[in-house]
């Protein structure tokens, strides 16, 4: 059952046990770091919950062919809008109104709310009413990244399962699976064919899947965007980092200028990979890189640095990341961080 998803084990043998006997329709919370499965493995359950015949073999009655086909009247999902990507209170009062039908194809209704941790205040107080009291036939589905976003209250009545990040033979599986589309061509491809764009991927999977940590998702998004790229461009400026003239040369850096969010905060989460690999190869401490690849490159990066200046660009790196959450200009805010590693070595 679910071959299709990877990992998860002691997950599926939960939610298959929910599947034998009379179904009960207690919420659930599926949790756990962003892009490792958990929606796939929330649509899946749905669909086996909400079959007509065999919930635990593959099934082509009505009710799963819907679900296969987008079309399920009795299954509903929520899912962050808008330009602050957040659940508002006008979806889950959506949802109150619907409560007051019962289901018209199978015998239950499943909700399923995606990235519940986006959930607004107001939103999840509207929301806990019906998890207080919900109807008889309804099954709701809360899938969130950070389960300490959600209120206590609403932890405190759904069951909460926590999924794991795969493996990086798992993630390597989930991503060789993966068949490009043209949505996920990286920008530097965007005049090539998709022909060209699988020739990279494949190419880069190996160390995508290492860096990501566990997450499939994350993965696709960072080849999406050039990631290995981006990494390219912040190791060169680790390594200029001690210039006395670094301004100037900041100032010719023409990937600066963009002011992408989404790229910017993947910049600084492959900064803080970087120096997390260069605190291991000073410490000596005995793991693994995430950087692999790049082992030589970075042991003569940080020959230089001391312990003590990589844990204090760590926290200022936070400090930078959190800044462009704000929504600081890139370029201010990346070269205002560098100046400031570079003048760690007057400090310390």
């Amino acid at each position: 059952m679910w071959d299709t998803i990877i990992g998860h084990e002691a997950e599926k043998a939960f939610l298959q046990h929910m599947l034998t006997g009379p179904r009960k329709t207690p919420s659930l919370l599926f949790y756990g770091p962003e892009g490792i499965g958990k929606r796939k493995m929330a649509r899946a359950f749905a669909q086996s919950f909400l079959c007509l015949e065999n919930p635990l073999v593959p099934c082509t009655c009505r009710s799963c062919r819907a679900m296969e086909n987008d079309s399920h009247p009795d299954f509903i999902e929520v899912e962050p809008g808008g330009k602050s990507r957040t659940i508002g209170v006008d979806a889950i009062h959506g949802l109150i109104a619907k409560a007051a039908f019962g289901p018209v194809l199978s015998p239950y209704k499943v909700c399923l709310i995606d990235k519940a941790h986006t959930l607004r205040e107001e939103a999840q107080n509207s929301l806990l009413k019906l998890l207080e009291e919900p109807p008889d036939y309804w099954l709701f589905l809360l899938v969130a990244d950070q389960a300490e976003q959600l209120l206590p209250t609403i932890r405190s009545r759904v069951i909460g399962l926590r999924f794991d990040p795969l493996t990086e033979k798992e993630t390597e599986q989930v991503l060789a699976s993966i068949r490009l589309g043209e949505n996920d061509r990286p920008e530097s491809l965007a005049e090539g064919d998709l022909a060209q764009a699988e020739a990279k991927w494949k190419q880069e999977l190996p160390i995508l899947a290492h860096l990501a940590g566990g997450s499939a998702g994350k993965a696709l998004a960072w080849f999406r965007m050039d990631a290995l790229e981006l990494r390219e461009e912040i190791l060169d400026l680790l390594e200029q980092s001690g210039r006395e003239d670094l301004l100037v040369y900041t100032a010719g850096l023409p990937w600066l200028l963009q002011n992408d969010r989404e790229e910017s905060l993947v910049m600084m989460e492959l900064l803080l990979l970087l120096l997390r690999d260069g605190l291991i190869l000073q410490s000596r401490l005995p793991q693994p890189l995430y950087n692999e690849d790049l082992r030589s490159r970075l042991g003569l990066c940080f020959a230089d640095w001391s312990e003590k200046k990589i844990r204090q660009a760590l926290v200022l790196t936070e400090k930078c990341r959190r800044a462009l959450q704000s929504f600081v200009v890139r370029r201010m805010a990346i070269e205002a961080l560098f100046m400031e590693i570079h003048q760690l070595d007057k400090e310390i």
